[in-house]
């Protein structure tokens, strides 16, 4: 009698699943990408506290959102959520000058896939995009 419960016992370990780690599935080696931003890029108009959301097609980190965003001549912050970046202003933007907004390499999501090539959007506060001419030599 015990031989059999040893042998029901040996049948129930060996045929209830597989015997080693979960595999998970592939490794991500995409790195993330900006599927779309709130407002459009190259927008007019804009408020002065308007919110600038970035929709990006998985998670990325956190940290290396605060060391890659650059907004020249604008106080800023920054909030993750899951695949959202929202970026406003501490106060109110700038309005003497374009919302240059500039994402570099550096962004990343959880599996350090890093940014293929760097981001740039622009805003305005007038009715035009300004489009000056660099000049020099």
């Amino acid at each position: 009698m015990n031989f059999f419960y040893y042998f029901i016992l040996l049948f129930y370990i060996i045929g209830c699943a597989v015997q080693g780690p979960i595999t998970g599935g592939p490794i991500d080696e995409i790195p993330p990408k900006l599927l779309k931003v709130f407002p459009d890029n190259f927008s007019t108009n804009i408020d002065l506290n308007q919110k600038i959301i970035l929709f990006f097609d998985e998670d990325v980190d956190p940290i290396s959102i605060y060391e890659s965003v650059t907004i020249i001549n604008h106080d800023f912050t920054i909030k993750t959520k899951g695949k959202q970046v929202i970026l406003y202003p501490q106060k109110q933007w700038n309005e003497d000058s374009i919302l240059d907004i500039y994402i570099n390499r550096g962004l990343k999501d959880y599996q350090r896939n890093y940014l293929k090539e760097p981001i740039n959007l622009f805003y305005s506060f007038t009715d035009s995009m300004p489009m000056n001419t660099i000049r020099g030599d």
